[in-house]
């Protein structure tokens, strides 16, 4: 896995994505904690995210400034 090649931590990445179920969800799977999903609506999950991880919904990138 490139983290541990490049000698980081998925844990203390933040993941930037628009779409749910090749984004966000395997980045999740691969141990990411951090996660912004860039959406216009508002998108059903039929996965459980894990209550470590902070999952946070944008309308646009702009929004983003105002998550942290």
């Amino acid at each position: 896995m490139a983290a541990k090649h490049l000698d980081f931590e998925l844990r203390n990445t933040l993941v930037v994505g628009d779409n749910l179920y090749s984004d966000i969800l395997p980045a999740i799977q691969a141990g990411c904690k951090n996660l912004v999903h860039i959406s216009e609506k508002v998108a059903s999950i039929e996965y459980e995210i894990p209550k470590e991880v902070s999952l946070h919904t944008v309308q646009n990138i702009e929004n983003l400034f105002n998550v942290f």
